[in-house]
């Protein structure tokens, strides 16, 4: 039997590679887009949605900066910053989706994707604590995932299901 060895370099490239490569598949794609030019459409609505949550923060900061409203302005100041971030981020990762669309890689363009959904998620977010800064009396929508049909099949937490007793033995490091 002759057994060539890889050099170590190579063997390390292809034995970290592999990984990478197993990563690439459906569960990167977005739910409920099934086309490239559906999830492209869905992805730029997100990047406007963004936007939008950007500029009506950025409308809200100004109103504080003209009422001299230093509370409203400390706690607005960094939501309108990181929605800024993430207009650039979602715009960036919907620029390299559609190149990546293009080249046929399709697992990049998933994460691109995911990317935008993320970030959508979080400015809905940001929206809904800056609404909150300006009337702290108000309490903020709950965010809820269009993808989450509301069936929780879930054990309810009570009384009754927590075991609250001793520990086993050699697990405190107070015996």
């Amino acid at each position: 039997m002759n057994r060539r060895k890889l050099p170590l370099p190579v063997g390390l490239a292809l034995a970290l590679g592999a990984p990478a490569l197993a990563q690439d598949g459906p569960e990167a794609t977005p739910v409920g887009a099934s086309t490239s030019a559906d999830q492209l459409a869905q992805a730029r609505g997100a990047v406007e949605s963004i936007r939008g949550h950007a500029t009506y923060v950025e409308g809200l900061l100004k109103k504080a900066r003209d009422a001299n409203d230093e509370a409203a302005m400390t706690c607005l100041t960094p939501r309108a910053a990181t929605l800024r971030a993430l207009v650039e981020i979602s715009e960036g990762a919907l620029f390299s989706a559609q190149e990546a669309l293009a080249e046929g890689e399709d697992g990049r363009a998933g994460l691109e994707l995911r990317k935008i959904e993320v970030a959508r998620s979080r400015g809905q977010a940001l929206r809904a604590e800056a609404e909150v800064c300006v009337n702290p009396d108000a309490q903020a929508p709950p965010i809820v995932d269009p993808r989450y049909d509301g069936d929780d099949e879930g054990e309810d937490i009570d009384a009754a299901n927590v075991d609250i007793g001793d520990d086993p033995p050699g697990t405190s490091s107070f015996e």
